[in-house]
Parts: structure tokens; C-alpha cells; sequence
């Protein structure tokens, strides 16, 4: 029974650690039943494993068949896709072609509609009949004292800018204008009228910040300087006036930028003007060169449309 201590017993079934009583040799009959009996079930496992094996062996077979059989339909729907692809492709870029037309039709609907309005609303104002009849107690535009003062700084601006041949600036009530030397403002080349109509907006500024009046506190000026303007390049303004000849002989551009250099501290300033500006004033302010449509860098004030 030594050769059985390291295993459970063949007769009771005790486990190494348990066996602490031997079994005399009178128990070997025993043994052989328990031992014949162990053979049975061994056997009987046995037959029930292959069994079981050949019935996995056949359910494999089964699960290969089936693996087969998807490998070659998801192999079929992979040609399929790749087949598609470029039809998903085109179809993907005319959709949003398509969607893209669609939201700029929505764009020009809206702008048109804001256009039929703001048409509207034109129409209306023009509608208005305004007359120049004065209500009691009512004064329209302004007097003759305050249009002189006004006239005085439109003086102002324009000795500061040196024009050649300044005597006086008077106030034309009948018209709301003002005169130089006698001659009404619009009585002059178009040059001459650039730089008297710069000469009155930029007079608003300073009578507005000397009277405590109300003012946005910036000056847009469009083209000022068209008298110093070539007359080769810029064909569309014709020959230069005799008034604005005068003019082109004389450091006026340059006085006009010194000057409007000096009312930094009363507002800002912005010249748009095809001329180049002169060089000695290139210190004094930001100069931004538009390139045109065709050119390089920056080409215009606002930015081309994408």
C-alpha cells in the first residue's frame, strides 16, 4: 500500500493528507471492485467525450462552412463599396454644390426683400412735400449771425491750407452756403469745389468742438486733392479749370495734410485720394495703398467677397 500514499486511496477515496489508517491486505477484493468500478466510468466518460468531440468536430465544420460563406458575401459588399464610392463621392460634391446655390438663393431673396423695403421707404420720404414755411416760433437751418461765425472757421481751415488768393469767406444765407472771394461755392472748377467741400466738413469739426456741439468725432474726405490730379491719367475729370490750374501750382496738398496732422487731438481724419500723398507727411499719418482688383496686397477698403 506504499506505492498509494501519494494519491487518493483506491478503497475509501481519503486524499493523501488523510489517510492515516491502513487498510489490511484482506481489503484487496475491495480494491479490485473499486478499481473495476473506476474502469466502467472511465469508459463510459470516455465514449461520452468522443461524442462530444465529433459532435464539436461536425459543428466546426459547420462554423467554418459558415465563415466561408461570410468572408465571400462581405467580400461582395467590399466590391460593391469600392464600386459605389466614387457615385457616393459625386453625389456627396453636387449636394453640397446644390446646397450652396440654395443658400445664396436665400441670400438674394433676403437682399432682395431688404431692397423693396428700403425702396419703399425711399419713396415715402420722397413723397414728403417739404416746404420752407416756417411755423410760429420755429426757425429752419440757421441765422445769419451764426452762419458768419461758421464762415469765419471755413476761413480758418482754408488760410491754414494757404489757398492762393484767399480775401474773405462770407455766409450766403439765401443758399446755407458759403462764398469765397465773392463767388459762391459751386460756382468753381470741380477740383476748387473738392477742396472748399472738404474745407466746410472739416469746419463742421472744429465749430462743433469749439461750441461744445455735438459731432461723431471722425471725417471721411473722398478725394480732396482731384486738382492735383494728371489729366492724362485721370481722363474722366477733363482739363484742369483755370481756378484749378491756380491751385496746382501751389503747396496746398501739403499745408492740407499738416493741417489736418495738428486737429489730431479733435478727431480722426480719413483721406481716400488717388494722388500719392506727399512724402513729408509720411511720418505724420498711416498711409494704406490699395492695389486695385488685378494687383497684389491689400485691394480696396473692404475685403473681396469669397
Amino acid at each position: 500500500m506504499r506505492r498509494f500514499e501519494d494519491k487518493p486511496c483506491p478503497t475509501c477515496g481519503a486524499l493523501p493528507g488523510h489517510q492515516h489508517k491502513p487498510h489490511p491486505l484482506g481489503a484487496v477484493e475491495q480494491q479490485q471492485v473499486a478499481a473495476q468500478a473506476e474502469i466502467v466510468k472511465i469508459k463510459r466518460d470516455l465514449t461520452e467525450l468522443e461524442l462530444t468531440l465529433r459532435n464539436l468536430r461536425v459543428e466546426l465544420v459547420g462554423m467554418q462552412a459558415r465563415s466561408e460563406n461570410f468572408a465571400a458575401v462581405a467580400a461582395t459588399h467590399n466590391r460593391e463599396i469600392d464600386w459605389l464610392r466614387p457615385m457616393e463621392a459625386s453625389t456627396r460634391a453636387s449636394y453640397r454644390k446644390v446646397l450652396q446655390r440654395l443658400e445664396d438663393a436665400d441670400r438674394i431673396i433676403d437682399i432682395s426683400a431688404r431692397r423693396l423695403d428700403f425702396l419703399a421707404r425711399r419713396q415715402a420720404i420722397e413723397a414728403i412735400k417739404v416746404g420752407r414755411q416756417r411755423a410760429e416760433g420755429l426757425s429752419i437751418g440757421i441765422d445769419g449771425p451764426t452762419g458768419h461765425r461758421f464762415a469765419q472757421t471755413v476761413q480758418r481751415v482754408l488760410e491754414a491750407w494757404q489757398y492762393p488768393g484767399l480775401e474773405a469767406v462770407t455766409w450766403e444765407q439765401p443758399l446755407y452756403d458759403f462764398a469765397v472771394n465773392g463767388t459762391p461755392r459751386g460756382h468753381n472748377g470741380k477740383g476748387v469745389k473738392a477742396i472748399f467741400h472738404s474745407a466746410f466738413v472739416v469746419a463742421v469739426l472744429i465749430y462743433c468742438r469749439e461750441n461744445k456741439l455735438p459731432h461723431p468725432g471722425f471725417v471721411v474726405l473722398d478725394s480732396p486733392l482731384v486738382t492735383y490730379r494728371k489729366p492724362i491719367l485721370y481722363k474722366r475729370y477733363g482739363e484742369l479749370d483755370a481756378d484749378e490750374a491756380v491751385v496746382a501750382q501751389t503747396g496746398l496738398d501739403l499745408k492740407f495734410y499738416e493741417h489736418l496732422a495738428s486737429l489730431s487731438d479733435l478727431g480722426q481724419f480719413f483721406v481716400v485720394e488717388n494722388n500719392d500723398p506727399p512724402a513729408a507727411i509720411s511720418g505724420r499719418a498711416r498711409i494704406e495703398t490699395f492695389s486695385g482688383k488685378n494687383g497684389s496686397g491689400r485691394q480696396g477698403l473692404f475685403p473681396p467677397q469669397q
